[in-house]
């Protein structure tokens, strides 16, 4: 699935998909120009509301890669600060390391019920009570 400049939803083959590397200065990402051949027949909807969808649903899932991320490396950063020594004892028994990973996970727990909230939101097609939805 693919959204056009014009605002249509098109679904096209990958044989019609190609792409450039654009220069960027985060080397952890490679931004890549893309080109997509669209007809009237890879055209799926040009209703408003399906274009909505489909970008609801797409900032659902990089938030939920953010949350999934997120946990991950303070998975591995908490691993490593309680294996890693310095002056004879852990890293992580410094009062200042245990409150940057803290915070971390403070951060994580607030984001992990917002994104399971959009998810039901995008399954209900409303937002759960108690909650503000844009309309």
């Amino acid at each position: 699935m693919g959204l056009a400049l014009d605002g249509a939803v098109h679904a096209v083959p990958a044989a019609s998909v190609s792409g450039r590397p654009v220069e960027s200065l985060d080397g952890a990402r490679r931004p890549t120009e893309v080109t997509v051949e669209v007809s009237d027949a890879t055209l799926v909807s040009d209703d408003p509301t399906a274009v909505t969808a489909l970008w609801d649903r797409g900032a659902w899932a990089s938030a939920a890669q953010a949350v999934g991320v997120a946990q991950r490396l303070l998975d591995l950063t908490v691993a490593y600060v309680a294996e890693r020594e310095q002056f004879g004892r852990p890293v992580g028994a410094n009062q200042a390391v245990k409150h940057h990973c803290s915070n971390v996970a403070i951060a994580v727990e607030f984001a992990r019920p917002i994104v399971q909230a959009a998810a039901w939101s995008l399954a209900n097609g409303r937002a759960p009570e108690g909650t503000t939805h844009r309309e």
